[in-house]
């Protein structure tokens, strides 16, 4: 049974930390960048709206995208990637990294249970357990990364289950506990 094909680290693009720090890249995101299917799921190669990925990015169709774009969330760029099937060919449809740039300072660091990176003060090693701030939160900011923890996209939940009511294929949700 065919399923959402996986995707490998994203090629193409020098520095892929600074999308997670939030950088903007919109003018500067170079045409060669792409994805490509991973190899390790040679049964999954759905085209979906949404890729799993290795950079936790949100890769979403045109359709999701626009759907996306719809709602007008602030300080979030569309970034066009091109992915690759396992034989290396371009898949058809137009692909984009939705890129929330600006990482909002909103974790409660008196709720949350994290161990800090001796490596770099400014961001977590780990989590255990993670609370976010809402008042924190500007409203206008219903997709965005949070400062300290860029791994994962945020998105409100009101967001996230308008997204999975309107039927695309590939996304999940995990709430935050």
């Amino acid at each position: 049974m065919k399923r959402g094909a996986a995707l490998t680290d994203l090629k193409g693009v020098d520095k892929v930390y600074e999308l997670n720090d939030g950088e903007s890249y919109e003018h500067r995101f170079p045409t060669s960048a792409a994805f490509r299917f991973n190899p390790e799921f040679k049964r999954d190669t759905e085209l979906v709206d949404s890729f799993l990925n290795v950079n936790g990015m949100l890769v979403c169709s045109q359709r999701l995208k626009d759907f996306i774009a719809s709602h007008q969330p602030s300080k979030v760029e569309y970034l066009p990637v091109a992915i690759h099937d396992l034989k290396g060919k371009v898949v058809c449809a137009p692909y984009f990294i939705v890129h929330p740039i600006d990482p909002v300072d909103c974790i409660d660091l008196a709720t949350s249970d994290v161990v800090w990176s001796e490596l770099d003060s400014t961001t977590f090693l780990f989590v255990r357990h993670l609370e976010i701030d809402a008042a924190k939160v500007p409203a206008d900011r219903i997709l965005f990364r949070a400062k300290a923890h860029n791994e994962e996209t945020i998105l409100r939940r009101e967001f996230a289950l308008a997204i999975a009511q309107a039927g695309f294929t590939g996304t999940g949700w995990m709430e935050i506990a």
